[in-house]
């Protein structure tokens, strides 16, 4: 069984939620103060996502910050 690294993780249940939300990555860049090139890459699990950011981007996508850290429960 493969698993999913964190930061990867974090990424794609950010780009799932922010989709579903219609949160643009503009936007995601203004939330966590960056340039949207970093944004890009923090999607992208280039970039791992500071426990600071989690919260900033959770308050962004009306979420708990343990949405976008849990694994999810589906094989």
């Amino acid at each position: 069984m493969e698993t999913e690294p964190a930061p990867e993780r974090v990424a794609r249940r950010v780009r799932e939620l922010a989709l579903a939300s219609r949160v643009t990555q503009a936007t995601l860049a203004r939330v966590l103060g960056t340039c949207q090139q970093t944004a890009s890459r923090k999607l992208s699990g280039k970039i791992p996502f500071r426990l600071d950011e989690i919260d900033a981007v959770a308050d962004a996508l009306n979420v708990e910050p343990e949405t976008l850290i849990t694994r999810s429960t589906k094989k």
